[in-house]
């Protein structure tokens, strides 16, 4: 297959808060097609999120049809969970303050197992709920 498409000569990339300006034309096409390639895999692999198996292939699935449509921004309609996502958070907090209280360097493997655990007991369960109440009661009224 041959794809024709017209892009600028530079493109600027963000590196960890530094804006870079890069020069395509400089590239051989083994290069621009890698380049192609790594973002078409890693489009894939971020729709697909912690998923695995069977639902990671359909959050992939409804990125592809997404863009089929021209819809370059659109979700892979992954859904939020907020309470799971304030127990990670609280859990997190919790593992990285043991830690280092006691002088350990947790690897990020343990790390995660760690706050995982932590994250499903009921103690952080109801600390993240009462959170997230607090949260939904706070009006908060900025001027800018």
């Amino acid at each position: 297959m041959q794809v024709t498409f017209n892009i600028a000569d530079t493109l600027t990339a963000n590196i960890r808060g530094t804006m870079v300006e890069r020069d395509l034309t400089a590239l051989p096409t083994e290069a621009l097609v890698y380049i192609f390639q790594y973002g078409f895999q890693r489009i894939n692999n971020d729709s697909a999120g912690q998923n695995k198996g069977e639902d990671a292939v359909a959050n992939s699935d409804k990125k592809w049809k997404a863009l089929t449509e021209g819809k370059i921004r659109a979700s892979s309609t992954r859904t939020t969970d907020e309470l799971g996502k304030e127990c990670r958070r609280v859990a997190a907090e919790r593992v990285d303050a043991a830690a280092k209280a006691k002088g350990v360097k947790l690897d990020a493997d343990n790390r995660k197992a760690l706050v995982a655990k932590l994250a499903a007991t009921e103690a952080i369960i109801n600390v993240a709920k009462a959170n997230l109440a607090t949260m939904a009661e706070i009006d908060i009224d900025l001027d800018f």
